[in-house]
């Protein structure tokens, strides 16, 4: 991990790309010098000399211009290639003495509680020394929030809300941030690209892997949002996860709200196995109830992606839904922190022990009406 501003790596690329620069001035130099400074009056009278002497003159102001920043090219490089060494030098210096610190912390840890802090085990040692040792060894959460449809790169408005009531409330203390995913729907979306929904969710997919293991090789926890389709990201990594074996389910959490693969109601676990080709969307069935990832998914009443009617034959019951995505759906980041404090935990089959938990937030009038 870089604990400086400017990476070395970053510095030697510049380098090489400066360098680029002054040979290709030198080439051009050295292409231009005779045609330029060489000049022949095109006449013998005295107007066609004095004209070819002025161009004459200033192709050798060039010449001297030019050698002049060919010169300062080549100590441009230079600079760089030594602050580059630099700073690779002071990274190293840097990684020793934090190892150096954390083993002076750690030792009198390890000779009091017989073990590394970094056990999530407190159950030993006397009085509350194991418990603090814990606290104090607890990894830091990064929250990894995400947009919906249309909205790739949430801005700083959206996370802050999006933090404020659902990541702190959830996870207190944890640090958010925005995670770019792609979000298109052709032809809805057609001004952020042409990807389909499958492969907009599929490329999202691949961009949330990479970085919950970024965090994780940081020693980070992580919580990832999602919201709409990039709920739906969410309900394929866990599935994608739980293929490989559910690797670290004690360091990855989710949060989902208004999931179209919501299992009471989302649109995409009503109809499992249902396709619409034109549109490149897949109803790929319910969040697994079994996994092993704390899960928080949370529903708004009426909302036609996340909630959609049962009895899809009921036609007044489809209205509503369909004016609950209009209405309803693109209310949760409206949302304050007392209120999904306060969202009505719904029950789960009798035994189940998993740990996903499901919330609705309570809609006060019919988005038909």
């Amino acid at each position: 991990m870089s604990h400086l501003v400017t990476a070395p790596d970053m510095l030697a690329t510049a380098a090489a790309h400066v360098d680029e620069i002054a040979s290709t001035l030198r080439a051009a130099n050295a292409a231009a010098a005779g045609p330029t400074c060489n000049l022949l009056a095109a006449a013998g009278d005295e107007v066609s000399a004095a004209t070819a002497a002025l161009f004459s003159a200033y192709g050798r102001e060039y010449q001297a211009v030019v050698k002049q920043a060919a010169a300062f090219h080549s100590e441009f490089t230079r600079t760089l290639e030594a602050a580059g060494n630099a700073y690779a030098h002071a990274e190293a210096a840097n990684a020793a003495r934090v190892s150096h610190a954390l083993d002076t912390i750690n030792a009198p840890i390890r000779t009091l509680l017989g073990r590394a802090p970094l056990s999530p085990n407190g159950s030993s040692g006397a009085g509350g020394l194991p418990a603090i040792a814990q606290l104090a060894a607890e990894s830091p959460i990064t929250a990894l929030i995400m947009g919906g449809t249309n909205n790739p790169l949430p801005d700083p408005e959206y996370v802050t809300d999006i933090n404020k009531a659902f990541i702190q409330t959830l996870f207190p203390g944890a640090v958010s941030q925005g995670l770019f995913t792609p979000e298109q729907f052709w032809p809805v979306t057609p001004d952020l690209g042409n990807l389909t929904f499958n492969q907009s969710v599929t490329e999202g997919v691949a961009l949330l892997n990479t970085t919950v293991n970024n965090q994780l090789a940081l020693d980070n926890k992580v919580v990832a949002f999602g919201y709409s389709q990039s709920a739906t990201i969410i309900n394929n990594y866990i599935n994608s996860l739980m293929a490989m074996g559910s690797p670290n389910p004690d360091d990855i959490s989710f949060v989902m709200i208004g999931s179209g693969n919501n299992p009471v109601g989302g649109l995409l676990a009503r109809f499992p196995g249902f396709y619409i080709p034109f549109l490149d969307v897949p109803f790929n069935g319910a969040t697994p109830a079994n996994s092993p990832y704390p899960t928080h998914i949370y529903t708004a009443q009426y909302d036609g992606i996340a909630h959609a009617p049962q009895f899809p034959l009921r036609i007044l019951s489809d209205i509503n839904a369909f004016m609950g995505y209009f209405y309803v759906h693109n209310t949760y980041p409206e949302l304050m922190a007392t209120q999904v404090d306060n969202a009505v935990p719904l029950p789960t089959s009798p035994g189940y022990t998993g740990n996903t938990q499901y919330y609705m937030f309570l809609t006060q009038d019919l988005p038909l009406l």
